[in-house]
């Protein structure tokens, strides 16, 4: 799963190969975007978990 904010939806579908996407709830505990820490607006995910280790790598590769 990937969280994105409303700025970030084009870069968070492009770094999934095919996403399911859902809008978050307000009532979730306010996670936050993967590129910029704000609060995350949208949810992409797969049917298959990522992995916490491919997320930090993505987090590098994205803040350098």
């Amino acid at each position: 799963m990937v969280l994105v904010c409303t700025h970030h939806v084009k870069e968070g579908i492009k770094i999934l190969n095919v996403p399911h996407i859902k809008k978050i709830r307000n009532d979730e505990e306010s996670p936050r975007c993967l590129f910029c820490n704000h609060r995350a607006e949208f949810k992409f995910f797969y049917d298959t978990p990522i992995s916490k280790r491919y997320k930090q790598n993505l987090k590098r590769m994205i803040h350098t």
